[in-house]
């Protein structure tokens, strides 16, 4: 596996800057490659999914692409694991979040057998915004 390094940078400005401009010491780094999602975390307003140790996410993507999530944690009791952690995802047409819930996708299914969907409401959402530029070998 490569190496990577990772650092938090203080300014979105500082940020920018060392996206764009030329690596020091001659070296050469590949084309940026640029990632963007926004993520809507569903549940009760109790909080019925994640006291059971699931969650529901609805994630638009910058290339249109929508995916709605279920995953569980699994569940163990005394040292034993009684259920192994799951994830059903899948690509939905729906537009919107609580569109999504209601679907026909396997996750959407699978959720509505724990919870009726129109419970569920938006209850942490937030955007990523990725940016990575690797080196080239010499």
């Amino acid at each position: 596996m490569p190496a990577e390094w990772r650092a938090d940078v203080p300014t979105l400005e500082l940020l920018n800057r060392m996206v764009t401009d030329a690596l020091p010491l001659g070296i050469r780094s590949g084309r940026l490659e640029q990632w963007f999602h926004r993520d809507i975390y569903f549940d009760s307003a109790d909080w019925a999914l994640r006291r059971r140790g699931i969650s529901c996410r609805f994630r638009t993507r910058l290339d249109d692409r929508r995916i709605l999530t279920l995953r569980s944690a699994g569940r163990w009791e005394g040292g034993t694991q009684l259920a192994l952690p799951q994830t059903f995802a899948a690509d939905v047409p729906e537009l919107e979040g609580e569109q999504a819930l209601a679907g026909s996708s396997d996750p959407a299914r699978r959720l509505r057998a724990l919870i009726e969907p129109g419970q569920l409401l938006p209850r942490i959402q937030f955007e990523t915004e990725r940016r990575v530029r690797r080196t080239e070998p010499r």
